[in-house]
C-alpha cells in the first residue's frame, strides 16, 4: 500500500523526494527503512516526525530539507 507521493529528483547528489505528501498509514517507517540517504521535502508535520526518528535537517538554498543519513 503506498504511503507517500512525491516528485523524484536529485539534490546535492542524493535522491530527493520533493513535495512529499502522506497518503497512507505510517509513512515515517517507510521513509526510515526504505529511503535511507534520500532528501525529503514535505509538510512540517512529516518533518517533525522524521526528526524525532533521527533524520538530519539539511538546508539547501535556504530551504529546510530532511535527510535520514
Amino acid at each position: 500500500m503506498p504511503v507517500l507521493t512525491y516528485l523524484q529528483g536529485v539534490r546535492e547528489g542524493h535522491p530527493w523526494a520533493d513535495l512529499a505528501e502522506v497518503i497512507g498509514p505510517d509513512p515515517v517507517d517507510t521513509i526510515v527503512f526504505s529511503m535511507s540517504g534520500w532528501a525529503v521535502s514535505g509538510s512540517v508535520e512529516l518533518g517533525e516526525h522524521l526528526l524525532r526518528r533521527g533524520a538530519l535537517q539539511a538546508n539547501f538554498c535556504g530551504e529546510a530539507t530532511l535527510r535520514d543519513s
